[in-house]
């Protein structure tokens, strides 16, 4: 129902496209401006078409119509233990939906393993270097936000403790929603959050949609131009509570296909998520108790789509 969105507003942009230095006054503006979207909405766009131009996105969604248009037993190839990752397809309870997850993305061989899993008979090197290429750029920018969000808190120390080896895994989905079949919107992905760090992401036909803090959904607007931040509830724990999650969805409306990359920077699954001290006041408070992060992720798909998860699963009631 249109009583339920917000047309008026949206998610906030910021432009990454200006020459900055870290450390530079440009450079500690702009971080204040992460950590002031990261804190108010928990989610927000980024112009970065100095990086990733336009037409590299629309490379990107070509590509990955080619990767859909080859055959469901070699999609099923793609295999993974970890909920999420590997290859999912359409079910009766989600018509529209299809993913394929790799894991370890940074490394320019998995890459390549992928590519040569679903092209056998010789691989498909201009799909493998317009990914390899992509999911690069897109980690360099969840680090980028990443380091100005600690460099605001002050913080800048914890970029490598949690970013280091083998303490996070990025993980990308390449993911494909089937053109609805009549007028009718279609739930595409449940409201969530993103149980890791931070992810960074681009569509290419609207359906994305925030939950805000007045309780409307406020349409995303796909563009070539940008890309869209959400902050995990990983790095809600670490900050005790100071960043906000924005629950999304996906809401189907249109008889195209719908294509959406994602990179998810997030916790090795035994890594544990906790409280950073310096967030932690003189008594001593914690809103969220330790966890492993895998444990967390195993509890939300039980407890999918139920409200507030990592509250249920980590909370401390004060």
């Amino acid at each position: 129902m249109d009583s339920d969105y917000d047309y008026e507003n949206k998610v906030p942009c910021l432009d990454f496209t200006k020459g900055f230095e870290e450390g530079s006054e440009e450079w500690k503006n702009l971080c204040q401006q992460v950590r002031q979207v990261s804190e108010d909405y928990g989610c927000f766009q980024v112009l970065y078409a100095n990086v990733v131009p336009p037409e590299q996105h629309e490379d990107m969604f070509t590509k990955m119509k080619e990767l859909y248009d080859v055959p469901l037993e070699l999609k099923k190839m793609n295999k993974n233990p970890r909920p999420y990752d590997g290859y999912i397809g359409r079910t009766p309870e989600n018509l529209f939906y299809e993913s394929m997850g790799i894991e370890y993305a940074e490394r320019s061989d998995q890459v390549r393993n992928f590519t040569n899993l679903m092209w056998p008979a010789g691989g498909n090197p201009s799909f493998c270097e317009s990914l390899d290429s992509m999911t690069k750029k897109m980690i360099g920018l969840e680090h980028l936000c990443l380091k100005m969000i600690f460099d605001s808190y002050g913080l800048k120390k914890y970029f490598k403790a949690l970013v280091g080896k083998d303490k996070c895994i990025n993980l990308v989905h390449l993911i494909r929603y089937e053109p609805l079949p009549t007028d009718e919107p279609k739930l595409g992905t449940p409201a969530h959050t993103d149980k890791g760090i931070i992810t960074v992401l681009n569509t290419n036909i609207q359906g994305l949609e925030v939950f805000s803090k007045e309780n409307k959904w406020i349409p995303v607007e796909p563009r070539k131009d940008t890309f869209t931040v959400f902050i995990g509830d990983s790095l809600k724990v670490w900050s005790n509570g100071r960043v906000h999650l924005s629950r999304h969805r996906v809401v189907l409306k249109e008889k195209n296909v719908k294509y959406t990359y994602v990179a998810f920077l997030a916790p090795t699954d035994d890594e544990v998520v906790e409280v950073a001290k310096e967030f932690i006041d003189e008594d001593g408070f914690h809103r969220y108790r330790p966890f492993k992060f895998m444990d967390f992720v195993r509890f939300s798909i039980a407890d999918e789509h139920q409200g507030d998860p990592l509250q249920r699963f980590a909370g401390i009631v004060d």
